[in-house]
């Protein structure tokens, strides 16, 4: 959010998921972050109900922008000027709040998709969504390295990776990720080993690649761990 480049100067970033996945928590470690604050001028937090009336979100954001009450008489034309002298030549974060329902052949998946979003870090708060099943970071090059707190998310069933080329390394303590079926990471060139412990991974079924370190100076895994994987399957 805080690298993208764009022509328009506008950049939307989604978070999809059904109740109860903390979609709303994960915003608010995004929205509260000290890099977020020090970046933008203004930062606005608006919620939409199912009935969408342009007047009242108007509203809405002005008084998130002014924190006042406002002339409940005034017409739109005043409204969006308001609006435009709040807000004109300021760099802002906006942050939406809406709801949605994401299903999949199973019914429903607690999904966080975070791809092709070109960022370089992901937030170490992210293991507190515990819930979690299915994460996928893929196709950003320029994420190096997984927060260590990823690994507490001891529910994630898939961890998608692929095409992040810079990524450099897996967390060490991935053994942690018990439920883990499905280690996506192709297209990972910049991946030099695999950690040791991944052949307690009991329940994996996909595992894209096996990378071992020629010198063996990391620690990381060696072939025999691959005895331990009796659900891993081919692609």
């Amino acid at each position: 959010m805080l690298q993208f480049e764009s022509e328009k100067n506008v950049y939307i970033i989604t978070i999809v998921g059904f109740g109860g996945l903390a979609k709303t928590a994960l915003a608010q470690f995004v929205y509260n972050d000290k890099m977020v604050r020090d970046h933008f001028e203004l930062k606005l937090w608006l919620c939409v109900s199912d009935v969408f009336d342009v007047k009242v979100i108007v509203e809405n954001t002005i008084k998130s922008a002014t924190g006042q009450a406002l002339d409940l008489n005034l017409d739109m034309d005043q409204l969006q000027k308001q609006l435009r002298d709040k807000i004109d030549g300021k760099n802002i974060c906006l942050l939406w709040m809406t709801f949605g329902m994401r299903r999949g052949k199973n019914g429903c998946l607690r999904v966080l998709e975070l791809d092709d979003l070109n960022f370089e870090k992901i937030l170490h708060s992210i293991y507190k969504l515990k819930h979690l099943r299915y994460l996928d970071v893929s196709d950003n090059p320029n994420l190096k390295i997984l927060p260590k707190s990823i690994c507490k998310i001891q529910n994630l069933q898939a961890l998608k990776l692929d095409w992040c080329g810079g990524l450099e390394e897996l967390p060490k303590k991935i053994e942690k990720l018990v439920n883990l079926t499905h280690l996506a990471c192709c297209g990972c060139s910049s991946i030099t080993h695999i950690p040791r412990g991944i052949g307690k991974l009991s329940s994996l079924e996909t595992l894209s690649m096996f990378v071992m370190d020629k010198d063996g100076s990391f620690g990381d895994a060696d072939l025999s761990e691959l005895s331990g994987l009796n659900n891993l399957r081919g692609e």
